[in-house]
């Protein structure tokens, strides 16, 4: 990985060395393509564009600089980071090893159930995420497809 958003530094701190990083992605059927939509706690659509950091290495990718509001808090800089050990589906989640985060400042959002799928550089998730770091609040379902060149 080129770099670490450094908002994820306090999650990341408290995973195992061995965390392998992954953010990938492609559609499903049904499954918006080079997007994330949220809804609970959080509401909105995170675009994946030319502008937004897709940082892919050997070790994965990780998608972030996203300059979107998800209602109803104020920031407009979100990250996403989906840890996995390799390709596959992952349907249980354990912090350090498979999950899927969502940060925004010190604030932070981990999978609870649901699942996600990576393929190389593509996938798709559909999962729910529980408050877990700062003001973070609520539950929020995540769903989309993306792909890293």
């Amino acid at each position: 990985m080129s770099r670490i958003d450094p908002r994820l530094v306090p999650l990341l701190l408290a995973l195992p060395l061995a965390t392998v990083v992954l953010l990938v992605g492609s559609a499903s059927a049904g499954t918006p393509v080079n997007a994330l939509t949220f809804s609970g706690a959080l509401k909105g659509t995170l675009k994946i564009t030319a502008t937004t950091a897709c940082s892919a290495g050997p070790n994965g990718v990780q998608l972030g600089d996203f300059n979107s509001k998800l209602s109803p808090v104020k920031a407009t800089n979100w990250s996403v980071t989906i840890l996995a050990p390799g390709n596959g589906t992952y349907k249980q989640f354990k912090l350090g090893r498979t999950s899927v985060v969502l940060a925004s400042g010190f604030n932070g959002w981990v999978a609870t159930s649901g699942s996600f799928t990576v393929h190389g550089k593509s996938g798709t998730v559909n999962a729910t995420l529980g408050a877990h770091e700062g003001s973070a609040k609520g539950t929020v379902h995540v769903k989309g497809g993306w792909s890293c060149h």
